[in-house]
């Protein structure tokens, strides 16, 4: 028999012979799917900054190719496996952006609660922080994320972008140093 899913209006199919593995399957891909969603979205949102590429696009590729491969992968492994694989979606879709010469800019939504004045120093703010990441490399960038925001380990890290956790410290360095350089320059 086949095991049919829909995700987001594509169709997936997936082999098995037992239906107790199948519905055990679609559950756990599911609960996997929805703990990691909110994370992955905003991480490609960070990494894709003002490519013209929906981060929701990204992670729904992450999450076709996590569905092609869910029974290869151990469950101790998922959330690195994840955040992998749309690592390497995000840069594919800064390529193909930067191939078309395209430079979308986002607008901040003000907050429904804030004042004014609070609204606009919080657009100042976030678009400081933009520029800043913006002048990281992407691999900086990447790590930057995982670290401070993901909050993910260096050997998670390590996992996620291809390097050892020596080189991921380094770029946290370098990272870190031009953040706070920049920052300064920037008088905040």
């Amino acid at each position: 028999m086949r095991l049919e899913y829909q995700f987001r209006n594509r169709k997936m199919t997936f082999h098995t012979t037992d239906p107790s593995a199948r519905a055990d399957l679609r559950k756990r891909f599911e609960t996997t799917m929805l703990r990691h969603e909110q994370g992955l979205l905003r991480y490609a949102a960070r990494i894709l900054q003002d490519a013209d590429t929906d981060a929701a696009d990204v992670v729904q590729d992450t999450f076709l190719a996590a569905w092609l491969h869910f029974e290869d992968l151990h469950s101790d492994a998922v959330s690195t496996w994840l955040y992998c694989t749309l690592s390497h979606y995000c840069m594919d879709a800064l390529r193909r952006s930067k191939r078309r010469g395209t430079d979308a800019n986002e607008v901040v939504e003000p907050m429904a609660d804030g004042s004014a004045d609070t609204d606009l120093e919080r657009q100042e703010t976030v678009a400081l922080l933009r520029k800043v990441m913006c002048m990281l490399s992407m691999r900086q960038r990447m790590i930057f994320s995982l670290f401070y925001i993901e909050e993910k380990s260096l050997r998670e890290i390590a996992s996620i972008v291809g390097q050892n956790t020596i080189q991921v410290k380094a770029n946290l360095y370098v990272a870190r140093r031009k953040v706070r350089t920049l920052l300064t320059r920037y008088d905040f």
